[in-house]
């Protein structure tokens, strides 16, 4: 079923083979979990977790058509009481410190965004991310983001057309 987008001058919406991508790297399934969709968009990195086997998803955005897209497409799927969706600002949101660890945490902002360093630091402070989950940030290929972030490294990067996805989880003890 086709999404509703968001218009695309404010936003950077996945492709399809991208997301395909993305989701190949991840696992085709998950068992259960929560997943948190931050620059939420249209929604359809969430709803992809949501219809691959994740129990929950909520969605932040700040964006009134964003949320209102997100609605739309949650509703024409028939995933209310998987969903919860978030008007506010992202990093409004990570500094209200939440005690719910996320298994995925997908991160995909506009290409204006410049931020990515506060916001893993956020993350990785709030104990966001379930000590076996995975952050996922979409960026421009050219984009370079830290290896490490406090106690979350990346693992792996992959480069797609003009898109980076770098992909990050708790560091191993040593």
């Amino acid at each position: 079923m086709k999404l509703d987008e968001v218009d695309r001058s404010n936003t950077r919406p996945t492709t399809d083979r991208n997301k395909e991508t993305l989701f190949n790297i991840l696992g085709q399934y998950f068992s259960g979990g929560e997943a948190l969709d931050l620059f939420a968009g249209s929604g359809a990195l969430g709803i992809e977790a949501l219809s691959r086997g994740m129990d929950r998803c909520t969605f932040v955005d700040n964006g009134t058509v964003a949320v209102k897209t997100i609605k739309y497409n949650t509703d024409k799927l028939n995933l209310h009481t998987q969903v919860s969706i978030i008007k506010e600002d992202v990093f409004q949101y990570l500094g209200q410190g939440k005690d719910l660890p996320y298994q995925l945490i997908l991160v995909d902002p506009p290409y204006i965004f410049s931020e990515y360093d506060s916001l893993v630091d956020q993350i990785d402070k709030t104990n966001l991310l379930a000590k076996t989950g995975t952050l996922v940030i979409e960026t421009e290929k050219s984009t370079n983001l830290l290896q490490t972030y406090g106690r979350i490294e990346r693992i792996k990067e992959r480069i797609s057309g003009i898109t980076k996805f770098s992909f990050y989880q708790f560091k191993e003890d040593e």
